[in-house]
């Protein structure tokens, strides 16, 4: 009786699994192009975090600042009280095909990770000075945002 006692102990406590497995976020992209403003829009590379209306006002001014945007940002409105915005710019670059994007996302109880890819092209491409973003809104969160780009 011990015996099967103390193995039904152990196989209980080995079979129990108490690592959470990170659970997967919801990211609405919004949108995802390049800037062609030649470096004026003074946007430096980096991933950023958006959580009011008056950041991302001063933001949208600096994108549309040269009229050369690939898509169409001035009319794009967001609310703040609900969601916020995960904006992330690469480098500027001497030609065209490039582009960043978040290609997965995980939540832990106290921080959300965002994991981005950056691509280039193979082979010829046009020149031309091309800046890629990617623009996403998640649900309001107080957890830690935390990006990693995959190479």
């Amino acid at each position: 009786m011990k015996k099967l006692l103390c193995i039904s102990l152990t196989l209980i406590l080995f079979s129990c699994n108490s690592a959470q497995k990170p659970i997967e976020i919801s990211l609405k992209k919004i949108s995802q192009g390049n800037l062609y403003g030649n470096g004026q829009e003074q946007i430096d590379e980096q991933q950023m975090v958006i959580t009011s209306q008056e950041d991302w006002i001063n933001l949208k001014k600096k994108i549309i600042s040269t009229g050369n945007s690939s898509n169409d940002l001035p009319n794009l409105s967001i609310d703040f009280k609900e969601r916020i915005l995960i904006v992330l710019f690469d480098k500027q670059q001497t030609t065209g095909g490039h582009s960043i994007e978040i290609v997965e996302s995980e939540q832990t109880p106290d921080k959300i990770i965002f994991k981005y890819r950056k691509s280039h092209p193979e082979g010829m491409a046009t020149s031309v000075m091309t800046q890629p973003y990617y623009l996403a809104s998640i649900i309001k969160t107080n957890r830690e945002i935390i990006f990693e780009e995959i190479k």
